[in-house]
């Protein structure tokens, strides 16, 4: 679900473990996603920084999601667990 400002409020843990599980390095990722490691950082760590406005930034957790292999659904928290 998203919050106030549209950002996905999403488990992101759940991205590095996945990454690491596939033994895929945050340089990898940013380069066949064609973002930056900093922004890999970010969503890992659900952070804003990277990116220019919170549609990018759900647009890349959408891309990163779908190369690792995992349902968005999945590791989107929804609404009733955030409030």
């Amino acid at each position: 679900m998203a919050d106030k400002n549209d950002a996905l409020e999403y488990n992101h843990k759940i991205l590095s473990q996945e990454r690491k599980r596939q033994k895929i390095s945050q340089e990898i990722v940013a380069s066949q996603l064609t973002l930056n490691v900093n922004q890999i950082k970010s969503l890992e760590n659900n952070l804003n920084h990277g990116f220019i406005t919170t549609h990018f930034k759900n647009l890349a957790l959408k891309r990163y999601a779908e190369f690792l292999g995992i349902k968005l659904s999945s590791i989107i928290i929804p609404a009733l667990e955030i409030e």
